[in-house]
């Protein structure tokens, strides 16, 4: 999301998006031009507005593709470390990237199609205090769960809504909070008051 609001907030795919935003212009450059030729049809657009339609979208084009590029280098650039998660079920473990920085948090799992097996993100904040999360840009239903200081769960927000804006609140402080594909709760029984063995996560 996932994206921390106040605190403020997903393709580790620097290659494969750079690729994806070659094929992308290139298509677009294409479609620009089949464009003109129906607009000049149509419409009797001048040359000189085909011009500034094709600079236009081709400047939108290129700021998408940018921004897909800082997105992509923020997740590929960022820490990872293992968890420990105990419930009445037994003891999990996860692979975890780490997202301490605002511009991590900010960014979150936003634009992530899908996670691993026991993959997440944890969130690491500089303090305890009420934390408020949503779903925009994110594709991938998740499970949100709010930790104290302790690693203690506070709170589990089960299945969030995919691209939804709807404020998330861990009601009550949390200095850490994770994120799961959706149903990795249910699926290993975790509860409000079970403990997370972060480990050294909080530390990278």
């Amino acid at each position: 999301m996932e994206r921390a609001l106040t605190s403020r907030p997903r393709i580790k795919a620097g290659g494969a998006h750079q690729g994806w935003c070659a094929t992308g212009v290139q298509r677009l450059i294409a479609t620009v031009s089949a464009l003109r030729g129906i607009s000049s049809d149509l419409f009797g657009l001048r040359a000189e507005k085909q011009a500034s339609l094709t600079a236009l979208l081709a400047c939108f084009a290129f700021a998408v593709c940018l921004a897909g590029g800082l997105n992509s280098a923020i997740a590929e650039n960022l820490p990872t470390g293992t968890i420990g998660v105990k419930t009445d079920r037994g003891h999990f473990e996860f692979s975890v990237e780490i997202a301490s920085t605002p511009e991590a948090r900010a960014q979150g799992l936003m634009n992530r199609p899908s996670l691993p097996k026991n993959h997440g993100m944890l969130f690491v904040f500089e303090r305890s205090e009420d934390q408020y999360f949503w779903m925009k840009n994110t594709p991938l239903p998740l499970d949100i769960i709010f930790l104290q200081e302790t690693g203690t769960v506070r709170h589990i927000h089960h299945h969030a809504t995919p691209f939804s804006e709807k404020v998330i609140y861990s009601r009550g402080p949390a200095r850490y909070v994770l994120e799961f594909e959706a149903g990795t709760a249910h699926r290993i029984g975790l509860s409000v008051g079970d403990q997370v063995d972060l480990g050294d996560a909080t530390s990278k």
